[in-house]
């Protein structure tokens, strides 16, 4: 299984992600590199020595859009020019135990979260399970889309093109849960540090996310970086245990 994550603004978390998905799940991340400074961060990724692709700087105020820039070339290298199943990432979602990520499809064509916009409906692009056998596979977007302009706008989200494939080509998909992470999640020396501020959720039963790593919620930069703090130490008990 191909294994493609989408990083933007920061390597900061490319390490995490690398190691715990080599130690939990026994694969190499490919790492597309997405953003205006993404040759800047080509430096970094060479240091690190992981797989990844440089994207031209997009300089992209969007961030649905920038992302879709990105899901376009990850379509036409690892859906187009491969028969390998592929797991889709973002940068801010990492592995809390084994998992087989071969049986995550569990004989569907596709696994991931649905993502509901008016009467629309769509697969996350953050946490995306495509298999060899999906149909029509080459022709799967992942880009935003706008759906209607008028009388109201209505814009779906990067991966909204997906809506188009299932409703076209009817595919069997496995939905994901998702959840919010609580405190009795953590090892019990990091609980009294966690409240709800710090916007960590549980996907699949088996995935850590860090709900914006790139901070595009504008949060307050001391807690933004507590919240950063607590996710690196949380993830340093996951590879050290």
């Amino acid at each position: 299984m191909n294994v493609v994550s989408v990083i933007r603004s920061t390597t900061r978390w490319v390490e995490w992600q690398s190691a715990l998905f080599r130690k939990f799940c026994g694969v190499d991340v490919f790492f597309v590199n997405n953003g205006p400074e993404s040759h800047k961060m080509s430096v970094d990724l060479k240091r690190l020595g992981v797989a990844h692709h440089t994207m031209e700087p997009n300089n992209e105020g969007n961030p649905s859009i920038s992302h879709s820039v990105a899901l376009s070339w990850i379509a036409r290298r690892f859906l187009r020019e491969s028969t390998e199943p592929l797991l889709i990432l973002d940068m801010d979602i990492f592995p809390m135990r084994p998992v087989d990520l071969s049986a995550a499809l569990n004989g569907c064509h596709a696994a991931g979260q649905m993502i509901c916009s008016d009467q629309y409906y769509h697969l996350w692009p953050g946490l995306l399970f495509i298999g060899a056998d999906a149909p029509d596979r080459e022709h799967i977007g992942l880009r935003a889309v706008v759906m209607a302009y008028s009388p109201v706008e209505i814009r779906l989200d990067s991966g909204g093109e997906t809506w188009f494939w299932i409703q076209n080509r009817n595919p069997v998909i496995r939905w994901l849960g998702c959840r919010d992470m609580v405190a009795a999640d953590l090892p019990e020396p990091l609980r009294p540090r966690y409240d709800e501020r710090h916007l960590f959720e549980v996907k699949g039963d088996h995935f850590f996310h860090i709900r914006g790593a790139t901070n595009w919620f504008g949060i307050d930069a001391e807690l933004s970086e507590q919240r950063f703090r607590l996710a690196e130490d949380y993830l340093r008990t996951l590879l050290d245990g």
